[in-house]
């Protein structure tokens, strides 16, 4: 339980970082490449949410009953891309603004 713990505030800090850096770029660099909403935030929370649910899919909850471990997957990586996605545009967008 505790390295699944981990993994957790691993994958949630790296999106963090990953995407503030991102969004600095677009920001204050002014990086043509990054002025798509897609590749500044959508990139990242989806490679975030697959990270989460690898993570708890490797983790072995509910190995018997399959589709509950999927729904439950689903969820929990949902919640925790939306929960990290909130932490990057609030350190962001009071860093360097909107």
């Amino acid at each position: 339980m505790l390295g699944f713990l981990i993994k957790i505030v691993v994958i949630g800090c790296l999106h963090c970082v990953g995407a503030v850096l991102l969004y600095r770029g677009r920001v204050v660099n002014q990086l043509s490449i990054l002025q798509s909403d897609l590749l500044v935030i959508f990139l990242p929370a989806l490679i975030a949410l697959i990270a989460y649910g690898t993570a708890f899919w490797s983790s072995g909850f509910l190995q018997e009953k399959t589709v509950l471990r999927l729904a439950m997957m689903l969820g929990f990586s949902l919640l925790a891309t939306c929960l990290s996605s909130w932490l990057f545009m609030l350190v962001a967008f009071n860093r360097y603004g909107t």
